[in-house]
C-alpha cells in the first residue's frame, strides 16, 4: 500500500497529508477485516489424517468490552440458559456452578469507532450456555434469541 511521487514533482504538504490519511484509513479497514492471510496451508491433505499446526502471534484489533457487563448480565438474568434452559451445575455438578456466558443482543461490531453506547443489561444481554452461545453466532441474526429457541424446539420434536 503506498503512493509514488516523481522526485522532481513532489506534492505540497496538504496533498502529502491527505494521501497519508487515505493510506492509514485503508490500512485500518484492511486490518479490521482480518488483514491478508499469507501463511501456508495448515489443512489436512486429502486422504490423510495428518495436520500441521503452528503457534503464532498476531496483532489484531479488538473491541474492548466492559469487564462488568457479563457480571451484571448474570446477576440480572441468572445462570439458566435463556435458549435451552440448561443450568450448567445440574449437568456438571460443582464444575458448572454459576457458569453461563453473557451474550450481547446488540452486537458490539455494530458500534461506530470511538462512540460510546449505553447498554441496558435487561434488554441488551442474554445469558446462554456455551453451545447455544456458539449457535446463535452462526445464525443470520445473532440478536434473535427467539429464532434460536424455535430452532431448539423444532429440532427436539
Amino acid at each position: 500500500m503506498g503512493v509514488t511521487y516523481h522526485f522532481g514533482a513532489m506534492p505540497n504538504e496538504g496533498t502529502l497529508h491527505r494521501d497519508l490519511q487515505t493510506i492509514v484509513a485503508a490500512y485500518r479497514a484492511l486490518t479490521f477485516r482480518g488483514g491478508l492471510n499469507t501463511s501456508t496451508s495448515t489443512t489436512a491433505d486429502e486422504g490423510t489424517t495428518d495436520l500441521l499446526e503452528e503457534r503464532r502471534y498476531r496483532m489484531h484489533r479488538r473491541i474492548e468490552r466492559n469487564p462488568h457487563a457479563a457480571k451484571l448480565a448474570k446477576k440480572h438474568h441468572g445462570v439458566r440458559c435463556q435458549a435451552c434452559d440448561l443450568v450448567m451445575a445440574e449437568r456438571y455438578g460443582t464444575a458448572g456452578e454459576d457458569f453461563i456466558e453473557a451474550h450481547h443482543l446488540r452486537p458490539l461490531a455494530s458500534l461506530r469507532e470511538g462512540e460510546a453506547v449505553k447498554y441496558d443489561v435487561a434488554i441488551d444481554f442474554a445469558v446462554l450456555c456455551p453451545n447455544c452461545h456458539r449457535m446463535i453466532h452462526r445464525m443470520n441474526d445473532p440478536s434473535d434469541l427467539k429464532s434460536l429457541r424455535e430452532v431448539l424446539h423444532t429440532s427436539a420434536s
